[in-house]
């Protein structure tokens, strides 16, 4: 993915998934997903000459593409999942409130009223309750 900014590209994580190497500019938040002679290559904007090399590197080392596709797929299972972020943020959601954040089944989320209202939420200080994934 070359490009002169990003935020943070969903497409990276996608080829990381895929078992894919990736090439990528290194700006915006690319360099905190992919991990430069790893999972595959950061390139600075607008070197043309490193990217050809990097491009012409992984074209023609078949080992070095398994290689580099198998530690972004472990990159991601390991770092971005679904599973992974929402501890990630739940985490964040308790050390911001300073309550508990539990996971519940999905069957066992309250059912809004027939009256159209959502339930009231819990008393504050109670544990903070979302769906699992």
């Amino acid at each position: 993915m070359i490009t002169n900014w990003e935020g943070f590209p969903r497409s990276i994580l996608e080829a990381m998934r895929a078992g894919l190497p990736v090439v990528a500019s290194a700006v915006g938040g690319v360099c905190e997903s992919l991990v430069d002679g790893e999972t595959g290559f950061a390139v600075a904007r607008g070197d043309v000459a490193t990217l050809r090399a990097r491009l012409a590197l992984l074209l023609h080392d078949p080992s070095l593409r398994a290689r580099m596709g198998a530690a972004g797929r472990g990159r991601y299972e390991g770092c971005f999942t679904l599973g992974h972020m929402l501890k990630q943020t739940l985490a964040i959601y308790a050390e911001l409130t300073g309550r508990p954040v539990e996971t519940i089944a999905p069957a066992e989320l309250p059912v809004p009223r027939a009256t159209g209202g959502a339930p009231r939420p819990a008393a504050l200080g109670g544990p903070i309750r979302v769906p699992s994934p």
